[in-house]
């Protein structure tokens, strides 16, 4: 990865961040994978993800987090482990992916497979008016969902074919906004920023960070119990509705402004460019 020296040079001049220069969301990442199984990521991994991090605290995101997972290309126990972990599971509980699912482009998906990030909304978000999903993936069903099994409560992003949709705290509504779908692989972001303030953000090297739609409605239900999948939408507890595509980014977090969610695509945009792959 000809990025490594630089991230390198850069690392070593981080003294605050700890005996080996790294930021502490990367030293504890670094230290929960080998926690849970995995082998050392390397070097360059922690790089990369070193100046993510540095990235999310030069724009105030970092304590806008929930949890974050990048998806890393060393092995499957890295990938599912959240860089943040404010809320949920650590590590995403696996259902079904194995090794191979895994390359520098993401997390393949296919039909009975998901995470379940142990996130849910009435504890991890204090209000109705604030709500926040971001995926890199080329979406073709919820990339992240949870609700009632009549989808009461929901909260996701997905896409039905036609058009992608945000569910926010309800899926009719001012619940939900929705723009035509473009099936390509880029940054989605779907967040609840106020009462009536909703939008959905897209953006990749080829598509400037804009928002695709955008509504004033609010909720029509409220922050549900149930916990959000990545990669399906938790129905009740049941999973339905899996995406097929590659992911490469999943975040949960509080409402972006369009100004928050530019510079969190930017930083997303970076790491993966690191990494080598899932981005376009």
């Amino acid at each position: 990865m000809q990025t490594h020296s630089l991230h390198r040079a850069r690392r070593y001049q981080l003294g605050d961040y700890g005996v080996r220069g790294y930021h502490p969301l990367v030293s504890s990442w670094n230290a929960r994978v080998v926690a849970h199984g995995g082998a050392q990521p390397g070097v360059g991994t922690l790089d990369v993800l070193n100046i993510f991090a540095l990235a999310l605290d030069a724009a105030s995101l970092t304590t806008k987090m929930k949890s974050v997972c990048c998806f890393v290309p060393d092995s499957l126990t890295a990938a599912i482990t959240p860089l943040i972990t404010n809320y949920g599971n650590d590590p995403w509980t696996d259902h079904s992916f194995v090794a191979g699912d895994l390359s520098v482009a993401g997390l393949a998906g296919a039909s009975s497979k998901y995470l379940d990030t142990g996130v849910v909304p009435s504890a991890a978000f204090s209000a109705d008016t604030s709500g926040g999903l971001t995926a890199y993936a080329a979406i073709n069903a919820y990339v992240l969902g949870a609700g009632s099994a009549s989808y009461v409560n929901a909260f996701g992003l997905t896409d039905d074919g036609s058009y992608i949709f945000y569910d926010c705290y309800g899926y009719t509504g001012g619940g939900r906004i929705s723009a035509t779908r473009t099936p390509l692989l880029s940054y989605y972001s779907g967040n609840r920023t106020a009462a009536n303030a909703i939008a959905i953000y897209r953006a990749r090297s080829d598509f400037a960070h804009a928002a695709i739609a955008s509504g004033t409605g609010s909720a029509s239900s409220t922050r549900g119990p149930d916990s959000l999948y990545c990669m399906a939408v938790n129905l009740g507890g049941s999973p339905a509705q899996y995406v097929t595509n590659t992911c490469s980014f999943a975040a949960i977090h509080e409402g972006l402004t369009a100004g928050e969610s530019s510079a969190f695509y930017n930083a997303v945009q970076a790491m993966r460019t690191g990494f080598g792959g899932g981005y376009a």
